[in-house]
């Protein structure tokens, strides 16, 4: 991620983005989000799904992470993530059009 110039208050600073030597990835394909008035919680997990033609009573979703954020870090990061989606869906459609020519 590119640096960015930040203001807070009469200070104008360079924030630089760096992974920390204990930076982790996971891969979630859930999500449970909860939420008070003074935060918000998202867990992620990872719906495991049996074998195909397995019958099964109960799919596990094991969880690997929480992320416990302010409202208004929420707030900001759902705006962030809904443009970056958008973004994503519009390449994406205009190579589907490309592809269709």
């Amino acid at each position: 991620m590119a640096d960015e110039s930040v203001q807070a208050g009469r200070t104008t600073f360079t924030l630089k983005h760096v992974r920390a030597d204990n930076f982790v990835v996971y891969y979630a394909n859930g999500a449970q989000i909860s939420a008070t008035q003074w935060d918000v919680q998202v867990i992620f997990e990872q719906i495991v799904m049996p074998p195909s033609g397995t019958e099964v009573d109960q799919v596990d979703a094991p969880q690997h992470l929480a992320v416990i954020m302010s409202r208004e870090h929420a707030k900001s990061f759902l705006a962030l993530l809904e443009k970056q989606l958008i973004g994503i869906d519009a390449e994406t459609a205009m190579e589907s059009a490309d592809k269709s020519k």
